[in-house]
């Protein structure tokens, strides 16, 4: 009021000048990374998607320092944004400061299922801003009125079950503050991978719908070696999404094949509708589905777990998911995580899509009598000798049938007419039948010769038909003519 100063230096204080806007095109673009806490029993983490046991998502903004988005960046601030099924845009979780240690790491931004201080992922649909006005009517004093309801904004409230965040796509962005509170004059970032949400409760799983085969009819360890097929028996699943395996592991699947199991190895998985998911199997020695009281050959059926009494595909340590990381449904509290597969008797199961039978037992041996030769009038000549007269040299090979009841191979024994045919050359129409076949091995030695022989196979092989096994005769001949046997390219004059 009367003009006196202070004495000395007078207080000071700072005005930083910074104009600046924050340039935000050099910020990479990121996966949305996504994390599940604890033992999740439905999914496993997949970038860009939120699945059922997804509990956060991380948006990975790189090193905005290394990014030049600006000078005084460290300070700043982030706030992201999230805007669900076009609703509109919510903030989501808190703002965020950019401290001194990003100088060296990335910013990330951590947004949980729900927010104690703002809103979760799974907040989103029942947040008020983003329901509709809502229309009503009542009577009110006896009088019918209308209005309409406008929730306050940054509320909640129950949502109607018709809507859910299932099947919904959270789009993002951000808006970036240097220190000074400077944005850019795009005021918002926009991050260009979506978050698409995939399942929000354990029967939101993938699973297995149906299982078959592209073969049928008998087949064993030999099959290909005798012109039938030269690749293994598919498995094949159906499953209502396309799944994906873990790299580097194959999973497998046990079939019911007697003493000996026959397994079924993982092989691919297609990524389009219908989602078709390959095994491949080729039957051993010792795999059969013959009954072997019966003799009757059974249709090839998975093999039930023993712990937990269902028919499962066993992940070996892996894990077989969709797209978005839910795992294929297994059954509850299996450690394994084992994939169920149709239940062996049901209608969609392997034994009854396919009537696929597997023999890996081989036929009892058997004992042929003298070898008979003829001349070209039938006159039979003296067994067990090739002389100039022979035209026809007859092997007689017994085989079980019907009649026969002393035999041990009961998979003969019991053929039927649509048990002998394997359809080895047009898998989608029903052509040649094949009850088996017989090959001759052969050897030629002078005689006294104490060479080791060198057998090998003469002639083709015979294909013994369905009337072989069930005619009168219980044995199959093999006539072989003279001009066959004096072929230098056999091995009998060799």
């Amino acid at each position: 009021k009367f003009g006196n100063t202070t004495t000395g230096t007078a207080s000071t204080t700072t005005l930083f000048v910074d104009q600046t806007l924050p340039e935000l095109d050099d910020i990479p673009q990121n996966p949305l990374r996504t994390a599940v806490s604890g033992n999740p029993v439905n999914s496993i983490a997949v970038d860009n998607y939120w699945n059922i046991d997804t509990d956060e998502l991380i948006v990975d903004f790189g090193n905005l320092v290394t990014a030049d988005v600006d000078d005084n960046i460290i300070g700043g601030t982030v706030q992201l944004y999230g805007n669900v099924a076009s609703k509109g845009w919510l903030a989501l979780g808190t703002v965020e400061s950019i401290t001194a240690e990003h100088i060296q790491d990335n910013f990330t931004i951590s947004i949980d299922a729900v927010e104690a201080d703002g809103i979760g992922i799974e907040e989103l649909s029942n947040d008020a801003s983003l329901v509709s006005p809502i229309e009503w009517t009542a009577q009110i004093d006896g009088t019918e009125q209308t209005g309409v309801f406008s929730p306050l904004l940054n509320t909640t409230i129950d949502i109607p079950a018709s809507y859910t965040l299932d099947g919904e796509t959270i789009l993002l962005r951000a808006k970036i503050w240097d220190k000074a509170g400077n944005f850019p004059a795009v005021e918002f970032w926009t991050i260009d991978n979506d978050l698409t949400i995939d399942g929000m409760e354990a029967d939101n799983r993938p699973r297995i719908t149906e299982a078959t085969a592209d073969r049928e009819g008998w087949w064993g360890p030999n099959s290909k070696d005798v012109g039938i097929d030269e690749s293994p028996i598919q498995i094949r699943f159906t499953a209502s999404d396309a799944i994906y395996v873990t790299t580097g592991v194959t999973p497998t699947i046990s079939l019911e094949t007697g003493t000996v199991i026959g397994t079924a190895s993982y092989e691919s998985s297609s990524t389009t509708d219908p989602y078709i998911i390959t095994f491949h199997y080729e039957p051993l020695v010792g795999e059969t589905t013959v009954d072997p009281g019966t003799g009757e050959g059974e249709p090839l059926a998975f093999k039930i777990d023993g712990a937990i009494g269902k028919a499962v595909i066993d992940p070996k340590g892996g894990d077989m998911y969709e797209e978005s990381g839910n795992l294929l449904f297994y059954n509850s509290g299996d450690p394994n995580k084992s994939p169920l597969i149709p239940y062996p008797g049901v209608d969609v199961s392997l034994d009854k899509m396919k009537n696929l039978i597997i023999d890996g037992v081989a036929p009892d041996d058997f004992t042929v009598g003298d070898i008979s030769t003829f001349d070209a009038d039938n006159n039979q000549q003296k067994s067990g000798y090739y002389n100039g007269l022979v035209r026809t040299i007859t092997i007689r090979v017994p085989l079980p049938n019907d009649l026969v009841t002393i035999t041990k191979d009961l998979t003969l024994a019991s053929a039927q007419i649509e048990d002998c045919w394997t359809n080895y050359t047009d898998l989608d129409n029903d052509t040649g039948q094949d009850c088996g076949k017989i090959q001759l091995i052969a050897y030629a030695l002078p005689e006294g010769s104490t060479d080791t022989p060198n057998e090998r196979e003469f002639l083709t092989a015979h294909t013994i038909l369905f009337s072989d096994l069930t005619g009168i005769d219980s044995y199959v001949d093999l006539n072989i003519t003279h001009t066959e046997f004096e072929d230098p390219n056999e091995i009998a004059v060799q």
